[in-house]
């Protein structure tokens, strides 16, 4: 078959294409491809200093340890009535921070079998099992430093866990969080639901109020006694349950 007759017989379909497509689509415009051009990966950013990053996580983690310690201040003080206790909360605080240690030290020896075994792959000349970025993950930068961070940061939270001046900031911003929540819940509690206009009562003292300065409706101090029940019995409850998903038996 000559060029020309070539060239006729790829119009011929290109022809064959649109017409099927105008039967289908029922006079449809044909669909347009518009030309992208080649994809480009972008550039790698550069990885952050390690300091950083363990930092960073150290941050992280001791975020976690001290809302873990205000949870169990509320539920020690509300549920099982006990009194505040520093040296009890250091040691939660102790033992959270000692498990998070214990954590990033597993996972850096998990991610150190991980790498030996993928690399062992690369050396018998068999395809590793996941790449990213066209490359084994095993050689990925921030995999192959991947258990230095995991080490240092554990190295970090057992230095906290072992700091008796630190662990007791932690409890102590732990009490504060603790009582910004408490205020919370008594607030939306007994400054809430007054729709009825304010009137002042000279039949009602001032103690009754939660500020003499402020007017009360009819039915204020009737319902106080009603909001302050409900506030114990059930929003405090509540609270406390929010904050410890664990038995009484756990707590320390």
């Amino acid at each position: 078959m000559g060029a020309d007759e070539g060239g006729k017989g790829r119009n011929a379909l290109r022809a064959l294409g649109r017409a099927l497509h105008w039967v289908r689509t029922g006079g449809a415009a044909e669909p347009t491809f518009v030309d992208l051009g080649e994809f480009k990966a972008p550039p790698e950013m550069p990885l952050a200093p390690i300091e950083r990053v363990v930092e960073e996580g150290h941050l992280i983690a001791a975020s976690a340890v001290r809302m873990a310690v205000k949870n169990r201040l509320l539920v020690r003080a509300l549920r099982d009535d006990r009194e505040y206790d520093p040296r009890a909360l250091v040691r939660v605080a102790k033992r959270q921070f000692t498990e998070l240690a214990e954590e990033n030290e597993e996972a850096a020896e998990r991610l150190e079998r991980e790498q030996r075994r993928e690399a062992k792959q690369v050396e018998n000349a068999r395809r590793p099992r996941r790449y990213l970025g066209g490359r084994p993950i095993v050689e990925r930068p921030e995999q192959v430093r991947g258990p230095q961070v995991y080490r240092l940061l554990a190295a970090a939270l057992r230095a906290t866990a072992g700091d008796d001046e630190e662990l007791l900031r932690v409890v102590s911003a732990a009490r504060d969080d603790a009582w910004a929540e408490l205020g919370r819940e008594v607030e939306a509690r007994l400054g809430s639901g007054e729709a009825a206009p304010a009137v002042h009562r000279p039949d009602v003292p001032a103690s009754a109020t939660l500020d003499p300065a402020v007017p009360v409706d009819a039915d204020y101090a009737r319902e106080r006694d009603q909001r302050m029940r409900a506030l114990i019995d059930e929003d405090l409850a509540a609270l406390a349950a929010r904050n410890d998903p664990q038995p009484p038996a756990s707590l320390p």
